[in-house]
């Protein structure tokens, strides 16, 4: 499930993940929508990408496309860290 705080990446970003501000939906019988920022992912330290608050829907059909980190807080670079699946 993607909560608010969540840094999630779809299966095939390969430079980029999205912080979730607000997520309304659980992905399991419903689309999930969120609002967040765009971050690069970077090779040392990760950045927000300025000037963007995007929205957008993830659809429950292709929820199982998509990860989360494990512990976004704990690393500079977000490339280093553990993505698990946002559903299990």
């Amino acid at each position: 499930m993607i909560e608010n705080g969540d840094i999630i990446k779809h299966e095939a970003f390969l430079d980029v993940a999205f912080e979730v501000h607000y997520a309304y939906g659980s992905g399991i019988n419903d689309d999930v929508m969120v609002t967040g920022e765009w971050m690069n992912q970077g090779q040392v330290n990760s950045w927000y990408i300025p000037n963007n608050i995007p929205h957008f829907t993830i659809k429950k059909e292709r929820i199982h496309e998509w990860f989360k980190v494990v512990y976004p807080k704990k690393d500079k670079c977000l490339r280093h860290c553990d993505w698990v699946p946002v559903m299990p």
